[in-house]
């Protein structure tokens, strides 16, 4: 039987980092929203990876 163990943390980034998370965070939210646009206007949901989508964001 294998036990989860849940740890909390805080970050606490510098300045840059902060910069770097909210440009990927506005990013990514822009690409979301042309997504979602782009199925309403075809009223129906579009298959997509990343290689159909260019973003400035970080892979993992």
């Amino acid at each position: 039987m294998s036990q989860t163990i849940t740890v909390k943390v805080k970050l606490l980034p510098t300045k840059e980092q902060i910069m770097l998370l909210e440009q990927s965070s506005h990013e990514y939210i822009k690409v979301i929203n042309a997504l979602v646009s782009e199925m309403v206007e075809a009223k129906k949901s579009t298959k997509k990876s990343t290689k159909d989508i260019e973003a400035n964001i970080p892979s993992a």
